[in-house]
């Protein structure tokens, strides 16, 4: 990571929507995409924002214009969003936002055969079929492999 950013490949910044409002860092954000010429994009995390917010509906007019744009500008898009619960199924939030996203990855963590295990699953993929099964992945220094089936036989939670 250090490359990129010497680089200037990658750019890492915090805008504080709490500290700026919504409507400023929404103006914020699209001029950092149109000055640096960003094709990618990504907000972690949308939660801390969506616990601060008085205005639920605000906040999901916020995040579908700034999808939308970001969308229009051809520019891929990754908003996180914390689990608080590590072993919780997967839930996307409490605000119900699942509209905005075209693609929906669920992380957590489960416990398998006597061991503590990463798990992904595609909760999303608007417009294709996609499959269904929870499957082990790894982060290694080299990348992330997405691994075999997790049998939910085999699954404590």
């Amino acid at each position: 990571m250090d490359r990129y950013l010497k680089d200037g490949l990658l750019d890492i910044r915090f805008i504080s929507p709490i500290e700026l409002g919504v409507d400023k860092h929404a103006f914020k954000i699209m001029d950092m995409i149109e000055k640096d010429r960003v094709e990618r994009f990504v907000i972690d995390s949308i939660s801390s924002f969506e616990s601060s917010v008085s205005d639920i509906q605000k906040y999901k007019d916020y995040l579908w214009a700034i999808a939308q744009e970001l969308k229009r500008r051809h520019i891929t898009t990754i908003f996180t969003v914390l689990n608080e619960d590590l072993f919780s199924p997967l839930v996307i939030t409490k605000a119900q936002i699942s509209f905005i996203a075209d693609n929906i990855i669920g992380l957590r963590y489960v416990e398998s055969e006597s061991n503590i295990k990463k798990a992904l699953g595609i909760l999303k993929a608007r417009g294709i079929n996609h499959s269904r099964d929870l499957r082990e992945y790894e982060i290694a220094p080299n990348g992330i492999s997405i691994l075999g089936k997790l049998d939910k036989a085999n699954m404590l939670r």
